[in-house]
């Protein structure tokens, strides 16, 4: 009689479950499995713990980075031109998924090419940024100032989720010296919690 032991991965309900030994009789009709269970085979998903390993392959966010940056061989379909004279490429489908005042703005057809103008009040740095927001989620500021910009030109253009990320920025940063135009701005864009 030969046993057999190997770390096996199955799947179940699209997690991986990992068996910490597999210890098979090879000629006879018994299959007998010994599981181990250590704190570290636990993988936090969304605050709740469940067996598994993490999950393999790109994120959305990264896949969307690549689109953005034309590594993924979709070219834009969109040129937004600002007052500044700064030019901004993007891809309809993105923008229109995350706000309806972009969806608005780019309510042409997909895949046809067209250049739209920015709000004169939105700088071309600011809404490259906003724009690059829409594909990855992700966004950092180098001072309060840039999040109080950024934060205007997400309120006017509807993307909740970056107006809510500079709010709390803006709080975070407070100052005596930025403080008037934050009390503006909190009042313009209705940051009530600001």
């Amino acid at each position: 009689k030969t046993l057999e032991t190997s770390s096996v991965n199955r799947r179940a309900n699209g997690f991986c479950i990992l068996t910490d030994r597999v210890v098979r009789e090879l000629r006879g009709q018994q299959l007998r499995v010994s599981l181990r269970l250590e704190q570290s085979d636990m993988v936090l998903s969304n605050g709740k713990r469940h067996l598994g390993v993490a999950p393999r392959g790109a994120l959305l966010s990264e896949c969307l980075r690549d689109v953005l940056a034309g590594k993924a061989g979709i070219p834009p379909d969109v040129t937004f031109v600002c007052n500044d004279g700064f030019r901004v490429e993007a891809h309809k489908f993105v923008l229109a998924a995350r706000s309806g005042a972009l969806r608005a703005a780019v309510s042409g057809a997909f895949g046809v090419a067209q250049e739209i103008s920015v709000n004169p009040e939105v700088r071309g740095e600011t809404f490259k940024k906003l724009a690059a927001f829409c594909y990855t989620d992700e966004v950092s500021f180098a001072s309060p100032e840039e999040a109080q910009h950024m934060m205007h030109a997400a309120n006017f253009y509807g993307v909740e989720r970056l107006q809510s990320l500079c709010e709390d920025h803006i709080a975070q940063t407070f100052t005596p010296e930025n403080a008037p135009y934050a009390f503006v701005l909190a009042s313009t864009v209705g940051a009530e919690d600001l």
